[in-house]
């Protein structure tokens, strides 16, 4: 099984770029964020908010890591129900 890659943007459409977290964001009904704790969250992120954007700048390379992540699914998820049905005398 294969996901068709065109759907991919119902699934997650596109965001505007994540800005950091500060201390306004926190909930009403919580106190707001401390400023270490923001830092130390924004510093944990940046990483991964850089190679979100960096994806988001090349769609096709987005589109050929997502192909290759789901044939490594496939292939496993084949094996996986070759073993079940083995184990269920259904082969």
């Amino acid at each position: 099984m294969t996901t068709d890659l065109a759907t991919w943007p119902a699934i997650a459409p596109a965001r505007p770029a994540t800005a950091p977290i500060g201390p306004t964001t926190a909930p009403s009904t919580q106190r707001p964020m401390r400023g270490s704790r923001t830092e130390a969250v924004n510093e944990y992120l940046r990483p991964i908010r850089q190679r979100r954007s960096a994806l988001a700048a090349d769609p096709g390379e987005l589109r050929r890591i997502l192909r290759a992540g789901n044939e490594r699914a496939n292939a496993v998820a084949v094996e996986t129900l070759a073993a079940v049905r083995q184990a269920m005398d259904m082969a």
